[in-house]
């Protein structure tokens, strides 16, 4: 699922930032209008849009660093009102750690913006009209404060369901995760009305209506035996058995090989020219064997994730390390 699909996924691009492409939710711009109109006051509107685009910029920061440095980069970003969500489906399991440094960061921010308006003199309300200081700080506790629920995709969401995705699997994790979020997201409604707030019923609802387009597709049902195939050829035994099929196994050459084409180049049989022959084709030979190796664990992999999560779970570059394969047993050997 790209970040343009769906409600809240409607962004404004925002240029790429170390490696991530970062993109901002026009949901962001529309809770500034919003807490403009609720008050009155466009300029209180300007700093509580402020606050959410520093407290979630300054959030996900620290976050895709750390990610990165773990190997695990963030290659796309939505920052929207509640934080950041990322744009693949399929990223891999973090620490659990990692997904709390939002919530934790957010803390120490607001933190900062207090210390800040203090020693500048200026004035913090929170209610029932907030001052431009308290409308900055609002923004900045409702980042970190909502990414302590346990509800995906927020922050704390995102860590429960990586811990669920290192023992059951992702599948598993992502239905599960959608859930406790939905589960959750009823306790938030049942709140909202029970305190007469229309924010926080707005937050419980992208919050569902999240975790609803990020949930986990169906598992296909198992397809006939005549259609188990992929390319073409059956990836359902392994690598090494569609060698067998293809008819392109890595057998040893035999050892006239590179005697009868030095015969035929009309090169004697010993000498050095084909002492050297021998030893330039024993070398190509030993790396193709190296390089069959390796693609055969690559395609080994994928094909364990085709049958635990199905075709559409390949991304394209796997796609296309397959179709390689594919097609190269379709050419048969490849002559020395």
């Amino acid at each position: 699922m790209g970040l343009r699909d769906g409600l809240l996924r409607w962004s404004i691009p925002a240029g790429r930032w170390g490696g991530t492409t970062v993109r901002i939710s026009a949901l962001i711009p529309l809770v500034g209008i919003a807490a403009a109109a609720r008050t009155g006051d466009l300029a209180l509107g300007a700093w509580a849009l402020t606050g959410l685009v520093l407290a979630a910029a300054v959030t996900e920061v620290v976050r895709c660093a750390v990610a990165a440095r773990l190997g695990a980069p963030v290659t796309d970003l939505l920052l929207w009102p509640l934080g950041g969500l990322e744009g693949e489906d399929d990223v891999p399991p973090r620490p659990p750690w990692v997904h709390l440094l939002v919530p934790a960061t957010g803390t120490a921010l607001c933190a900062t913006i207090w210390g800040a308006a203090q020693a500048a003199g200026a004035t913090i309300v929170l209610s029932p009209i907030p001052s431009q200081a308290g409308a900055l700080l609002i923004a900045a506790a409702a980042v970190a404060g909502a990414n302590l629920l346990p509800a995906w995709p927020l922050a704390a969401g995102r860590a429960v369901r990586d811990m669920w995705a290192l023992r059951s699997g992702p599948y598993a994790a992502g239905v599960a995760a959608a859930g406790l979020t939905h589960l959750i997201g009823a306790l938030w409604l049942f709140l909202a009305l029970a305190i007469g707030s229309a924010w926080v019923a707005v937050a419980a609802a992208a919050v569902m209506l999240a975790a609803r387009e990020r949930r986990p597709r169906p598992r296909p049902a198992p397809r006939p035996q005549s259609d188990e195939t992929f390319l073409g050829y059956d990836f359902s035994a392994g690598y090494t058995s569609l060698e067998r099929a293809g008819g392109n196994g890595d057998e040893p050459a035999a050892a006239t090989d590179v005697d009868e084409d030095d015969r035929a180049a009309g090169v004697p049989p010993s000498g050095t020219l084909a002492r050297w022959r021998r030893q330039r084709e024993a070398a190509r030979r030993a790396r193709e064997r190296e390089e069959r190796a390796r693609e055969e664990l690559e395609v080994d992999r994928l094909l364990r994730k085709i049958s635990a999560q199905g075709e559409r779970a390949l991304t394209a570059a796997e796609r296309r390390t397959l179709t390689r394969a594919a097609a190269r047993l379709r050419q048969g050997p490849t002559e020395g």
